[in-house]
Formats: C-alpha cells, sequence, structure tokens
C-alpha cells in the first residue's frame, strides 16, 4: 500500500481527489522490507498454540518486557523518524489524512498529537510533557491535522464511509480513519490492548479491553472492536507502517537530532495471523484454494494446478494466469511463496510476500505466474512452484484456518534446442546433390528416395520437433525432376522423413540437366519462439540424358554385316 503526498487539510478536502474510492477496498499488497523485520528469537515465547488469552497474555509479556517510553514531550520530536515522509525526508505523515508536512514542531499549529485510545478512555486528560506511560506510548501517538483531531473527538473508530475518506459514516457517530489508515489504526489498537492488559476481568488503565460499539470515557475499553476487524484485513500492512515499527523498537534520531527508543515492537504487523487468534472470537473457518469459489478441494483443504509448456531456447514462455478463493465467512492471512525464477503478479504488481490478507466472505484473487528470461536461456526441464500458505492459528475443523492444506501451483517448461534439418543423419547437412546419372530418353522415370533428418545439437530429449513447411522455391529444368516433398509435422530427434525426387527422360531432349529445390522448414508450430520455414534447405538434382539409336540404322548396319560375312566365305579356295 505505497503512500502518494496529499497537502495537509483536512478529510472534506480530499473528497474531490479519493471520491472513487469504494470503502473498505482492498489496498495494493506490499512485500515487507526485510530491514524492517523482528529479530529472528523476539516472538518465541508467544504462545501460539494456546488460547486466545493465553496469547494475548505471552505477547503482553513480550512487548512490555525492556520497554521505555519516552516523554509525551518527546514524542513531537520523535515523529520526524516513525512517521518521516519516505519522499521528503524533512517531512512527516499525518493520520487519517495522509498529508505530508514539515516535521518541525510549531506549537500544534502544523500538527498535533493524536491519542489513538483517547485519553477520556482511560479517565484521564492530556498528560504533561514531560509524562511517560501509556499516553505517551509511540503506538498510541501520531502526528495529525489539529481540525481533523478536533472531528474525530473521543470517538471510537468505525465502519467506512462511502467516499473511503476519514470521517463519520451517515448515521454514526464512530469515526473511520480513511482507507490508507485504517489498517494501520486498527493495529495501533490491538497493540494497546494487549500491551496493556492483566487478563483480569476488571477493565483498568493496565488491562484495556477492545469492544464493540462506542466505548464510555472512563471504561477503560476501545472500539468498535468490529470495525477494526474488518479495516485490518481489508487494508492490510506496508511498509510505512513496518519502518514506524523498527524505528520504535530500534530506536532513530529525532527533529532536534537526540537519540530515542521506545524498544518494543506492535505484533499485529510483524505477525498479521495473531489477530484472528487474539480478538477473532472463534475459531477460523477459512479455507484456500486454488480456483474460483465453491471449486471442489479436498478434505484438507489442499489443491493443485499444472502447467506444461515447450519453448525454444531464449524465446519466450506465455504467462499462466490462475485464481486464488479464500471460501467461508472468516477472513485469514497467507503467505504468497514462489521459487526462484519465478514472478506471480495481479493488477497492481508483484502479488509475492507474506503476511497478506483474505477480507471476510468469498473472496478471488487473480493472479498471473511466469518464469523469467533466465530460466529458459538453457536447455532442460524447468520446474518452478507456487505456494498458497493459510497462515491462520485456529481452525474450526479439517481442511479449515491452520488445517488448511497448502494449494501449489506446478509450472514446468520443458526448454528446447532449435531442431534442425539436414539431408544427413550424422552432421549438418542444409544442401545436398542428387546424380541420377547417364540415361538414355527411351528408359522410363527413375525414381530415388531423399531423407530429412531432425538432428539433436545437444540431446535428442531437448531437441525440438522438426516441421516441414513447403517449397519456398524451384528452379532449371522442373518439367524433367519433380519431388513430392509435401508438408509433415513434428519429426522427432534422431529420425526422419522420406520422400521421392524423380527424373522423367521422356520429357526432354538430350544433353545434361539440373534442377533445384529449396524447401522450408521450422520447429514445431506449437511452441513459443516459432518462425514458419525459418530453416530453409536445398536439394539439386542432375542428370544426363543421351538419345537412343533409330531402328532403321540398326538395320542396314545388320544388312552390311551379313553381305561382308558371305563375301568373305566365296573369296576361300576348294580342296577338292
Amino acid at each position: 500500500m505505497p503512500r502518494h503526498p496529499f497537502p495537509a487539510a483536512s478529510c472534506l478536502m480530499f473528497a474531490a481527489v479519493l471520491a472513487a474510492t469504494p470503502s473498505y477496498s482492498l489496498a495494493a499488497y506490499e512485500a515487507p522490507n526485510p530491514a524492517y523485520a523482528a529479530p529472528a528469537a523476539y516472538y518465541n515465547t508467544a504462545n501460539t498454540t494456546g488460547t486466545a488469552a493465553q496469547l494475548r497474555s505471552s505477547l503482553s509479556t513480550i512487548i512490555s518486557t525492556g520497554a521505555t517510553n519516552v516523554t509525551y514531550g518527546e514524542a513531537r520530536y520523535a515523529f520526524a523518524a516513525t512517521d518521516a515522509d519516505p519522499n521528503n525526508p524533512n517531512n512527516i505523515r499525518l493520520v487519517y489524512t495522509d498529508a505530508s508536512v514539515s516535521h518541525t514542531w510549531d506549537n500544534g499549529v502544523t500538527f498535533s498529537r493524536e491519542h489513538m485510545c483517547p485519553v477520556s478512555w482511560l479517565g484521564t486528560s492530556d498528560p504533561s510533557n514531560s509524562y511517560s506511560g501509556i499516553e505517551s506510548d509511540l503506538f498510541e501517538l501520531r502526528p495529525v491535522n489539529p481540525s481533523t483531531n478536533s472531528s474525530r473527538s473521543n470517538n471510537g473508530y468505525g465502519p467506512a464511509t462511502t467516499t473511503g475518506l476519514c470521517g463519520y459514516p451517515t448515521g454514526s457517530q464512530l469515526w473511520y480513519p480513511g482507507n490508507i489508515d485504517a489498517g494501520e489504526v486498527a493495529r495501533s489498537m490491538f497493540y494497546m490492548a494487549t500491551r496493556y492488559y492483566t487478563g483480569a476481568a476488571q477493565p483498568s488503565i493496565s488491562n484495556l479491553q477492545l469492544v464493540n460499539g462506542q466505548p464510555a470515557a472512563g471504561s477503560f475499553q476501545i472500539g468498535d472492536l468490529a470495525s477494526l476487524l474488518k479495516a485490518n484485513y481489508a487494508r492490510g500492512v506496508d511498509n510505512f507502517e513496518r519502518h514506524r515499527n523498527q524505528v520504535i523498537y530500534a530506536g532513530g534520531t529525532d527533529s532536534l537530532g537526540a537519540q530515542f527508543k521506545q524498544g518494543n515492537r506492535n505484533p499485529f504487523i510483524d505477525h498479521p495471523e495473531y489477530v484472528w487468534a487474539v480478538f477473532g472470537g472463534g475459531n477460523n473457518n477459512s479455507q484456500i484454494h486454488l480456483g474460483t469459489a465453491g471449486s471442489t478441494d479436498t478434505a484438507t483443504g489442499a489443491s493443485a494446478l499444472t502447467n506444461n509448456q515447450r519453448v525454444i531456447r531464449g524465446s519466450t514462455l506465455a504467462a499462466y494466469s490462475f485464481s486464488v478463493t479464500k471460501d467461508n465467512p472468516n477472513p485469514t492471512t497467507y503467505d504468497l511463496t514462489a521459487t526462484s525464477g519465478l514472478s506471480v503478479t495481479d493488477t497492481n504488481g508483484s502479488a509475492l510476500g507474506t503476511g497478506q490478507t483474505f477480507d471476510y466472505n468469498n473472496v478471488t484473487r487473480n493472479l498471473s505466474a511466469s518464469f523469467s528470461a533466465d530460466a529458459i536461456t538453457t536447455i532442460g526441464l524447468k520446474t518452478a512452484t507456487v505456494t498458497v500458505h493459510n497462515t491462520d492459528l485456529t481452525t474450526s475443523g479439517s481442511g479449515h484456518g491452520s488445517s488448511d492444506g497448502d494449494d501449489l501451483v506446478t509450472l514446468n517448461a520443458t526448454v528446447l534446442d532449435h531442431a534442425k534439418a539436414s539431408f544427413s543423419g550424422l552432421t549438418a547437412q542444409s544442401s545436398a546433390t542428387l546424380n541420377f546419372g547417364t540415361i538414355q530418353a527411351k528408359n522410363g522415370k527413375i525414381t530415388i528416395p531423399i531423407n530429412i533428418y531432425n538432428i539433436a545439437a545437444t540431446n535428442p530429449n531437448f531437441t525440438a520437433n522438426l516441421d516441414l513447411d513447403s517449397t519456398l522455391s524451384s528452379s532449371g529444368a522442373t518439367s524433367l525432376f519433380s519431388t513430392t516433398f509435401a508438408p509433415t509435422v513434428n519429426i522427432l530427434a534422431g529420425t526422419y522423413d522420406t520422400f521421392y525426387a524423380t527424373l522423367d527422360p521422356t520429357r526432354a531432349g538430350t544433353g545434361a540437366f539440373t534442377a533445384s529445390y529449396t524447401f522450408g522448414t521450422s520447429d514445431e508450430a506449437i511452441l513459443g519462439g516459432y518462425a514458419p520455414n525459418s530453416q530453409p534447405i536445398t536439394l539439386y538434382l542432375t542428370g544426363t540424358i543421351l538419345s537412343a539409336p533409330e531402328p532403321a540404322s540398326l538395320s542396314l548396319l545388320l544388312l552390311s554385316g551379313t553381305l561382308l560375312l558371305r563375301r568373305r566365305k566365296a573369296a576361300t579356295p576348294s580342296t577338292t
């Protein structure tokens, strides 16, 4: 959910910009920046297998241990680091309006300090600048436009407005933080009701409770829970919020150049799956699967799709489109991951990442997976997978929530060398000469077989099939010579197709004759990178035709031989 700059103003001044934004519209997902991740062992003692109260209590211990709140006065300057505008280091972002303003404190003219949990709910008034405690917790405080602060007053957070802007929905006294900040506000409230929690039956300033409806002054309650849950799943965590979480934990430099550090984290930013387990009010019945709503799944909730493609090395693979659907009323969180060399996108860009959310009821997300160009530069079988993992911690039964099996998309790409047409089965030979020899014109047609081979450049198993496309050209004595060459598809590597060349000596006079034929061949047409007639080969045909002796000349020759024989016999002397 990348931030976009707006001028400093109250909510109403943004109406012209965001009027078309639907209420609770899902934000574009933003994959976590690793620089803002929690230390590996930070949540090791979180009780993720126990009850909601046990997980909440263990998280309270984790985020309270070693935490030291800044003073209420110091918070004015710490905003320069916690709420820094990523596009302008001299500015901060204001809650509810997302306005970008100077981070310099000017006694509350440009921005003031908003208590996410109003002090009246805690039975107190605004603290002094030297105060340090629950009301100076940096997860409790945000910079805000003063007039917007007054508009919100001490009302609880409620459902979305029709415009998606901050304000009061028609007929409601519950305040909507605006689409951009609704999820952040919800997670701040979950934090407050977790850090300041003892598990006692009676609410107190150290034991805050989340409730449905409007909290009363001095009730130590936070609301409206139903609206906060809805906002949490509709508006997932972005890197502005993750950066804020990291700065509060690790420390930063305020606008006066001083160092500050609160030393704790918001677990519902680091682990969105904790939200339902702590505040969802029951076991999760979500089921994630591949395909559209209502598709048949296995009893475990797992589903699978496989896509197989063949492609020529160095060309492109078609993107594979698929859908991921969450069925049943409960929202959930999930991780969408893929093996190296595979990108997964939706209309907003990259769709990969952990801690994503599915809203309430049935939701379908349309995605597209593609191999990177580097993945198909070498021949062989390339396999990549996309995994969808439901990360909820609770389950209503097999195939749901934490018992929902992973969903797997497998993409297989067989990357092939080009087919190679050759007149030889041993070496590449793109031209050949066929000599019919010397024949007499009286002889009949002579026909000789010709083989066109598909020779493997490297590996027959990863060489494209060969297609014989068409006769591209012919020249010379084509009335004497002819071929039976015809389009043929899918000649396997290491095999050949046979056609015939014919010389018909009765169709011409005597002499030496030649003809040439150029044939178009190519890789199999079903492949990416296919180009018809892309590998032409040429066949040359030659032959010499002699005239046959005339029948009359032959008779004369025989008669002359007979007379000569008689003359010799007559000259022989008699012996009698």
